[in-house]
């Protein structure tokens, strides 16, 4: 009875998802009693296959894209990776002018041009569903094994598993964007014992919600230590600080400064000027315990020449404003650290 996703072990209640209307599933299972090759379609239920294997059940799912549209124009899409094929790096060819990139994170994912007669050197199969923004992806998935793996290490730089081996666990860690909530489920697994998070399009919320790798972020016990507000943080500024004052008062906490952690990952250019700004930060510092980390995606210049710089200048505005700079977290070029001393 071992259930399989892409050869990867996962939960039965996964399994749960198939109940939704708009989320369909293919179920293979390979069975030991028949040689013959049958399909069943009957309605909602999933489509069974069965085919001889020698001393193996297993069971694959593949998940249906599921699709949104908010009333400003934007699509969501919620659907799995593509094996991600990669590349031995060719010799640099003089630059041309190409078009802007339309996301940071595609140009970060981008594959360098092939010979059509070259031989991959690798190819991974990423475990999990990844949003989607109008086409494009609002995951790190290159060289990753999961879709969670690089919400995980944002987590894991905010170094909150250090703060949560104590008697007392308060700690609490704001998520500044939600989207499938992969920051929100690792904070708490990582022993949070509250993380308070924004999300602005109800539509990403119901994709979260049919999300099987997000429903246990619906169920207790780790809804109930999640504070979910559905904000814009361009356009509801002064209304989200007070959330924060709120989640203050209702955690007991005795000093102004109760936080423990940030995870900064924004999903478009217009909100990563507005959260790496002055005047947000420093708003944002008064809630945040000495010793706090500022876990932060920052892009560079190996995303574009327009970024370059960035990281120079985040980390003068962070030491401006009282924090330290503790660099890159391990080997990504793109996560980097600042403590509130």
């Amino acid at each position: 009875n071992k259930v399989y996703y892409k050869s990867h072990v996962i939960p039965k209640s996964v399994l749960h998802s198939a109940e939704d209307d708009n989320l369909s599933f293919e179920v293979f299972e390979s069975t030991l009693d028949t040689g013959k090759m049958y399909e069943k379609n009957t309605g909602k239920n999933p489509r069974y296959r069965s085919k001889p294997e020698l001393n193996t059940i297993q069971t694959k799912i593949f998940c249906n894209p599921l699709v949104r549209k908010s009333s400003d124009g934007c699509q969501f899409s919620l659907t799995e990776p593509e094996i991600e094929t990669h590349f031995k790096k060719q010799p640099q060819q003089p630059e041309q002018q190409n078009e802007p990139p339309k996301s940071i994170l595609d140009l970060l994912d981008s594959q360098p041009k092939i010979n059509p007669d070259q031989k991959p050197e690798q190819q991974t199969p990423i475990l999990g569903p990844i949003l989607y923004l109008n086409h494009l992806k609002m995951h790190r998935t290159r060289d990753m094994k999961t879709t969670e793996e690089f919400s995980q290490d944002l987590v894991d730089a905010t170094e909150i598993k250090s703060k949560t081996n104590t008697k007392n666990n308060n700690t609490v860690v704001i998520d500044l964007f939600y989207g499938l909530g992969y920051c929100t489920k690792a904070a708490l697994n990582s022993g949070a014992k509250r993380v308070i998070t924004f999300e602005k399009y109800k539509e990403v919320l119901e994709l979260t919600r049919k999300n099987p790798f997000s429903r246990e972020l619906y169920r207790p016990p780790l809804k109930d230590r999640i504070g979910l507000y559905q904000k814009d943080l361009l356009i509801d500024k002064p209304e989200n600080f007070e959330i924060l004052k709120k989640e203050r008062e209702t955690s007991g906490a005795k000093e102004e400064a109760f936080v423990d952690g940030i995870i900064i990952d924004p999903p478009k250019k217009n909100v990563m000027l507005y959260v790496y700004s002055e005047e947000f930060l420093k708003e944002l510092k008064g809630f945040l315990k000495s010793g706090a980390v500022v876990s932060a995606y920052v892009p560079g210049a190996s995303v574009s020449p327009k970024f370059a710089g960035m990281v120079e200048g985040l980390e003068g505005l962070f030491m401006g404003l009282g924090f330290e700079f503790l660099g890159k977290y391990k080997n990504h070029n793109n996560i980097y650290r600042f403590r509130k001393q």
